[in-house]
Formats: C-alpha cells, sequence, structure tokens
C-alpha cells in the first residue's frame, strides 16, 4: 500500500514538472492554439497602414481638409479590391494617433511586427504637410567623411512645432529607411506631400526659409531598391502638392485612385502601382496647371527592373506589350527618345514594341544618356536616374583655333600692336544636366613684323543647348605677353620708345557657338580683352578684338 502510494506520488511531482514545457500565460493559465493559427500568421498578407495628418497643434501650420477622406478613400479601395484585398490595416487619422511619437514609437514597430513573411504585400499610404530644415549630411569618400549642408524632408505630425523641427516631425528618410526594411518583398510606399513653401500642403519654419530660399535645388538620394520596393511621391523636393475642393481629395491621390482603376497602359488587362502612378502624372500636372498654372508633377523614387509585381486591379489576360518607366525626379524636363523617335517629356512611361530599342534622353537636343536593350512581352522597363548619371560624364570640347585680331588703338602705335593671325587651342569642360555651367581655358600666339604675342585665358562660362547646338557666353581673365625685335616705334602720331617686353593681366569676355558637324565640332564667336596701356605715366585704353574660327572634337 505505501509502495503504490510512493510511486503514485512520483507520477504526480513528475506530471507537475514537466508542465515547464507547456505555454503559460502570465498569470499561469495554460495557452492553446492551434496549429493552423500558427502557420497563418506567416501566411501570405495583404497589408496596409493608412496615415492621414488634417489637424495640426502648432498654429503655425494650417490644418488641412481632406487627409482623413484621402486615407478613407485609399483604405476603401484596397479593402474592396479583388485583386489585392487588405487581410490586415492600420489606419490613423486623429491627433491622439498622428502624434511623432506614436507613429515613430508604437506604430512602426507593431506594424513591422505583424509583417511576418517576405511574400507579404504591404501598402502604406500617407497624406499630410511635408516641410524642409536645413541640416548636415554626412557621406564617405575618399579621405575619409564629407559634411555638407542639406535640405533635409520632414513629415509633419500632428504635434510638429515649428520652432522644433528636427525634434517633433518625422525626417522623411528615417520612414523611408523603415519602409525598405520590412520582411515584404513587394511594398509600395506613397507619399501625398511637398517640401517646399508655404503654399498647399507644404509649410516651412521661419527660421529655414531664408537658407532654403538661396539653395540651388536638392534631389532625394538614390535609394538602393529592391525589385519590388516603389516609392510614389505627389512631388519632387522643391514642388507643390495641393489639394482641392472640387476633387474633395488631394489632387494626386484622386487621380492615383482613378489609375488604379483605368491605367492599364500595356493593355494586358490589369493595372499595377507603375501604371496607376503614370495614369496620375498627367491627370495631376493638367489639373494643377488649368486650376493653379503650375505644374505639379508626381514622381518616383524606385528602380524596377523587369515586371511591376505589385497588382491592383483587373487580372493579366494576356502577356501585353514591354513598357519603358521613368519617374525620377532628376529626369524631369528630359525629352525621351526611342529608336531616333520622339516619346515625349518625362516623366512618363510608354508601351514598346518587343526586340532591340535604343533608348535616349536628351536635354535641350543634347543625348545625356544613351543604351540599347533587348525588352520581353510582359516586363517593364525603368530608366535610371538620370542626375548623377549625368553629373558624372562631363564634356571636353578640344579644338584648334585659328583668330584674326584688331585693335582700338587710343594713340598706341600700330607697330606697337599690329593686326593680323593668331592660331591655338582651347579646352571647354560642362557637364549637360548643368546649363548654367561650364569652364574654359586655353593659349594662342601671333607674329606679326616686329611684335610676338602669346597669351592665355582662363574663365566660367554660361552654356545652354539649342537643339544640337551649344552657346557659351561669359568673362574670361587673360595674361598678355608682348615681345618686340626693337624699342623705337616711330610710327606717327606719337614716336613711343618701348621695353622689349610688355605684360598684362587683364578681364576679357567671350561668346562662342558650338556646331557639330559629322563627327568634329566646328566653334565661331568672338573675344574681346581690355589692355591697359602705359606711356610716361598716362594709361590708354586699348581694347583687343577676336574672331574666331575652331575646329575640335568632343568627348
Amino acid at each position: 500500500m505505501i509502495k503504490g502510494f510512493k510511486w503514485i506520488l512520483i507520477l504526480v511531482m513528475a506530471t507537475l514538472l514537466t508542465q515547464n514545457s507547456w505555454a503559460v500565460s502570465p498569470k499561469g493559465k495554460i495557452v492553446h492554439f492551434k496549429r493552423v493559427e500558427a502557420a497563418d500568421a506567416y501566411a501570405p498578407k495583404v497589408m496596409g497602414l493608412f496615415i492621414g495628418i488634417q489637424e495640426y497643434d502648432d498654429p503655425y501650420w494650417h490644418d488641412l481638409k481632406y487627409p482623413r477622406k484621402d486615407v478613407a478613400d485609399m483604405e476603401a479601395f484596397f479593402s474592396d479590391s479583388k485583386t489585392l484585398k487588405l487581410d490586415r490595416k492600420m489606419v490613423l487619422t486623429t491627433p491622439m494617433e498622428t502624434t511623432r511619437n506614436h507613429i515613430l514609437n508604437k506604430t512602426l514597430p507593431a506594424f513591422s511586427i505583424s509583417n511576418t513573411s517576405p511574400n507579404d504585400f504591404v501598402i502604406v499610404y500617407i497624406s499630410s504637410h511635408g516641410t524642409l530644415s536645413m541640416g548636415i549630411e554626412t557621406r564617405l569618400e575618399e579621405g575619409g567623411e564629407v559634411k555638407e549642408p542639406k535640405n533635409i524632408p520632414y513629415i509633419l505630425t500632428s504635434d510638429s512645432r515649428e520652432a522644433d523641427i528636427k525634434k517633433t516631425a518625422i525626417p522623411l528618410i528615417e520612414m523611408v529607411h523603415w519602409f525598405e526594411k520590412l520582411k515584404a518583398e513587394r511594398k509600395v510606399l506613397i507619399l501625398d506631400m511637398c517640401h517646399s513653401g508655404r503654399f498647399g500642403k507644404s509649410q516651412i519654419s521661419r527660421g529655414d526659409l531664408e537658407e532654403i530660399s538661396t539653395a540651388k535645388g536638392v534631389q532625394y538620394k538614390e535609394i538602393e531598391d529592391s525589385k519590388a520596393s516603389i516609392i510614389l511621391a505627389a512631388c519632387p523636393i522643391g514642388g507643390i502638392s495641393y489639394e482641392d475642393d472640387t476633387l474633395q481629395n488631394s489632387v494626386y491621390t484622386h487621380f492615383l485612385l482613378e489609375g488604379m482603376q483605368y491605367g492599364d497602359l500595356n493593355l494586358d488587362g490589369a493595372v499595377s502601382i507603375s501604371e496607376a502612378h503614370n495614369f496620375a502624372i498627367d491627370k495631376t500636372i493638367q489639373f494643377t496647371w488649368n486650376k493653379k498654372e503650375y505644374k505639379q508633377i508626381p514622381t518616383a523614387y524606385s528602380k524596377v527592373l523587369g515586371k511591376d509585381p505589385i497588382l491592383v486591379s483587373g487580372s493579366v489576360k494576356s502577356t501585353g506589350n514591354p513598357t519603358l518607366f521613368s519617374f525620377a525626379s532628376g529626369n524631369q524636363g528630359v525629352e525621351m527618345f526611342l529608336d531616333q523617335n520622339y516619346q515625349g517629356i518625362l516623366p512618363k512611361g510608354v508601351p514598346v514594341e518587343p526586340g532591340r530599342h535604343k533608348v535616349e534622353c536628351k536635354v535641350d537636343g543634347e543625348v545625356v544618356y544613351s543604351e540599347t536593350i533587348e525588352v520581353y512581352p510582359g516586363y517593364d522597363y525603368m530608366l535610371p536616374d538620370l542626375t548623377l548619371h549625368a553629373t558624372k560624364h562631363s564634356r571636353t570640347i578640344a579644338l584648334f583655333e585659328t583668330a584674326y585680331q584688331t585693335y582700338s588703338r587710343d594713340h598706341v602705335a600700330k607697330g606697337l600692336l599690329p593686326e593680323g593671325a593668331l592660331i591655338g587651342v582651347s579646352l571647354y569642360q560642362y557637364q549637360p544636366k548643368k546649363k548654367w555651367l561650364a569652364l574654359s581655358c586655353g593659349v594662342a600666339f601671333g607674329q606679326e613684323s616686329h611684335t610676338s604675342q602669346f597669351s592665355a585665358r582662363a574663365g566660367v562660362k554660361y552654356t545652354r543647348a539649342f537643339g544640337q547646338t551649344r552657346m557659351f557666353l561669359g568673362p574670361d581673365l587673360v595674361l598678355s605677353h608682348f615681345n618686340y625685335d626693337k624699342r623705337d616705334f616711330s610710327e606717327v602720331p606719337d614716336p613711343i620708345a618701348v621695353d622689349d617686353q610688355m605684360d598684362f593681366l587683364s578681364p576679357g569676355l567671350e561668346w562662342m557657338w558650338v556646331i557639330p558637324v559629322e563627327k568634329a565640332t566646328v566653334m565661331l564667336g568672338g573675344r574681346a580683352c581690355y589692355l591697359p596701356y602705359e606711356f610716361d605715366s598716362e594709361k590708354r585704353s586699348v581694347f583687343s578684338c577676336h574672331g574666331v574660327f575652331s575646329v575640335g572634337y568632343t568627348f
């Protein structure tokens, strides 16, 4: 009897001890769950995060009218979609939900945790004010770190303060980094906000207005996106995003929603998010120009090669034509050519025939990008952002030149400054995407009668292309050296005795016109230079004028 009780006691104790391997709640109760529920947590799903920030605590920021409706319409589209129907969603529209702390420290971490599978689809939509604030950007280059001031874009939250943007708003790049780290391999971030001026949906703090007004322009950093990571924006930095009473939406959001239904560019029966964005570009530009006489140009900051996997409506019924896209902000205003046929001004997308094609992009008639690609049915091809491409590939024009030189003499003997021919070489360097800036230098030599001349010059030029031709206009700093075989110049009106050498460092002006001829480059134009001659303590104002003809090569 005692032995039997002893074995029963051992069994009970063993049972109690093995309960440590069971799942236990915080209060000690066993939690039961079905295996199918655990598996479902890792099953592919469609997830949406929708943020509409309409009211602002700081009176400096005016309240918006339609972010809440923007969110409701966008959420409704995906909730009702038969193609990309939401499985899980988070909607933030109240002032309490749209504070900086709530978004950064509660919403974003919770959303990240629920994104458990790389096969998930993720839609993140934000409608809000945007602003710029000056900050320091640090980047690594050869030789160490380089720091420089940059316009940093921020998303304004309901509690953002004009006096302290950096601590009370959300840096856009922080939102982008969070988005990029999501596990989902198919995701889209849609930003309906803008980042300059106190107009439309954009605000700038008083402290940053003066600094930003002097900036020459800012581009988003190039972001290394996964093949299905797409970032769409209502406008680039420096642009304005509007909302409209007749549409009762933000303008871009309204037309993006239309594009999600009707924007089938390649006619395959389905609409991808890139096609919807392409549809919204033309509609947004046209609407804002008609209403505001301002072109709001939606853009994108992702590079998608291959088929866009994010379909938002319809179903693929045929392979469809290949399409060529370019939405990057750096490509705005660039002309696109396909096999030398004009396709329009970027940003936009165009359908193309399958096969091998030469793609060219031009600025003011000058080719800034050229590539021959093979395109296949059912695929989309995205052009790169040409901003960095162009700035890394400057053009140099090397020229051999002849010139005829004459002077305004101001009682200076003809023998001192003889008219005649010069020969020389010149170099011009410019970057096609920078219309206004070029560098130039050159040397020239001439020999007439008893006088030989050597000159060297360097300058900064305004440059601009007109079709296939290009103009250079700007100042030079000229060093002129004259060497005389004799020192007594007795020509009338004034006999003059001079040193055997004379040197001048003086200002000049140059105007040149460049014309491509076959593989060569021809340049025509003129130069003028001021020479401050001085005899017997008396200055003589002399101007040198050159007519120039040059032949060379651009590389």
